[in-house]
């Protein structure tokens, strides 16, 4: 989203996979009707990008009188009638109905066309990394004004998403920084997370949210710094830093402070150090590819049945699969080292093949048990309703 208010953004360590949340899934429609504690604002500007997948609309707008100034942002489309006949260019007036966890518009009128700007949508990084690569070192400060390096995070499960501090609709970054308020009170209070995770927030608007800034807004959100850390940097290094985890920003015009960019969360979770465990130990660097592509695999399945089922990224699913990926990693490990076990006493001559299938026999079912275990123990979590 593109504003010239001003900005703060979360991101991340070493790459396993990358996790689109929030905005990687069309959310469920919003309600057309108006809550109790709902406020209207009138809205005009002009159609950036039409997301008919995700019944979004990216808009160039005036100021909002009484709630934010003129910036581009990207607005969930209350009915999907609404999206009929959109288009980039399209001059717009319409109402924007917000309440405490989500902005819509409700009404939209076309009143003209025009050109569509340059570079008017987000650009995404030619470069992406690839999933299991590492994450790029960067200079970066924190809230405290202290230099860090990026390569501190790594060794550690890491979470890190793009903000801006003063976004104002609440189902954009004020929801990505409730959910780590969230992961953070968690993980607090579960003995088997509690000091194993780290999160982090980037800002890529270091001309407003400078370190006493992020200070301020990390104590809104009740920041642990122990767990919680805030970064910025120069405009330079955070662009290219962003790129990398495919967070475009678009500087539009030269003018401070204002950008376009896309919201992600990115999951990192440490592979390299589950390979490190499978060479050091059984000194085999092919077994710990096993792990290692194990684990997006696993996720990409997860989000299979998410699109299927018709579920969003949030806070419980996200978590779930966190947690989960400790699980498959145990698992991986132990059968792995069983059927080196079984190769080491393998008879010379003997086929390969039988002893990693006795291997898996052996342990296959006491692992398969104590998954099921867990995955029963997550079954209470289905009855929870919507607070």
């Amino acid at each position: 989203m593109s504003r010239r208010a001003d900005s703060a953004a979360p991101a991340v360590v070493v790459v396993s996979f990358l996790l689109i949340a929030g905005c990687s899934k069309a959310a469920p429609e919003p309600a057309a009707t108006q809550s109790s504690t709902a406020k209207r604002y009138a809205i005009s500007g002009q159609v950036l990008v039409v997301n008919a997948p995700q019944q979004t609309l990216s808009i160039k707008h005036g100021d909002i009188v009484g709630y934010m100034p003129a910036m581009t942002m990207t607005f969930q489309v209350a009915r999907a009638d609404l999206m009929k006949g959109r288009e980039p260019g399209e001059l717009i007036a319409g109402t924007l109905e917000v309440d405490d966890t989500s902005g819509r518009l409700v009404e939209i009128t076309r009143t003209g066309m025009a050109p569509v700007p340059d570079r008017a949508s987000p650009s995404m990084a030619n470069e992406v990394l690839d999933v299991g690569a590492m994450a790029p070192d960067a200079a970066l400060i924190d809230q405290n004004d202290r230099r860090r390096s990026f390569a501190e995070w790594r060794g550690t499960p890491t979470l890190v998403t793009f903000i801006y501090t003063r976004c104002p609709l609440p189902n954009f970054c004020p929801l990505m920084s409730s959910n780590f308020a969230a992961i953070q009170r968690r993980a607090a209070a579960d003995p088997a997370l509690k000091g194993r995770i780290r999160l982090v927030s980037v800002s890529f608007d270091p001309e407003h949210d400078t370190p006493s800034v992020l200070n301020a807004y990390a104590a809104t959100l009740g920041a642990d710094p122990a767990v919680w850390t805030f970064l910025t940097a120069d405009k330079v290094t955070i662009d290219r830093f962003a790129a990398k985890f495919g967070v475009g920003v678009v500087r539009e015009g030269g003018a401070p402070g204002e950008f376009t960019h896309n919201l992600r969360t990115t999951l990192i979770e440490e592979s390299v150090v589950v390979a490190l465990v499978c060479v050091v130990f059984l000194m085999h660097a092919r077994s710990a590819l096993v792990a290692i592509i194990m684990l997006p695999i696993g996720v990409l399945i997860a989000f299979i049945a998410m699109a299927f089922l018709g579920l969003n990224s949030n806070i419980m699913s996200l978590g779930g699969i966190a947690i989960a990926i400790g699980a498959m990693v145990d698992a991986a490990i132990v059968m792995i080292e069983n059927a080196h076990k079984h190769l080491e006493r393998l008879e010379p001559g003997a086929p390969r093949l039988e002893a990693i299938i006795a291997a898996c026999r052996e342990v296959g079912p006491a692992l398969f048990f104590c998954l099921l275990i867990i995955t029963v123990s997550f079954l209470p979590v289905f009855t929870l309703e919507a607070q």
